[in-house]
């Protein structure tokens, strides 16, 4: 992308995990997100309502970096196959399902926007391939 006649690199705002997150999951699953980089929905931190992924009670209101939850889990898959599988058995997942990563675990990262391509593709086909070997279970 060019402005002004420069080259300019456009960038993707991303979350990088940098604590372990509180929630429901076995403590292991979650400090596998550590260290993690997921692209945002939102730029800024929302505040929304929580529920627990497990028990689906409400853990009241939180403020935190919104992420979609399957391209999440992808990324995780790449660090921790053991840790994604968790998170993918635990329910089946829609593509509008997000994950909530408190203010305090996380920080905005801006990221080239093709290095999140690329591990996109990185992430697409072991979810591909997961999700047809689920389906043959069916």
């Amino acid at each position: 992308m060019t402005l002004n006649g420069r080259c300019v690199m456009p960038y993707v705002s991303c979350v990088r995990v940098t604590c372990v997150p509180s929630g429901e999951a076995p403590e292991e699953d979650r400090r596998e997100w550590v260290g993690i980089v997921i692209p945002l929905l939102y730029e800024e931190p929302v505040e929304a309502a929580s529920l627990g992924l497990m028990t689906g009670k409400s853990e009241g209101t939180r403020t935190g970096w919104v992420v979609p939850a399957l391209l999440a889990f992808c990324l995780l898959m790449r660090k921790s196959p053991r840790a994604a599988g968790w998170w993918f058995d635990l329910k089946r997942w829609e593509s509008d399902d997000a994950l909530m990563f408190g203010v305090g675990e996380g920080e905005h990262v801006e990221v080239e926007e093709d290095e999140v391509r690329n591990w996109m593709m990185d992430a697409v086909i072991p979810l591909a391939i997961r999700t047809s070997y689920r389906e043959d279970l069916a």
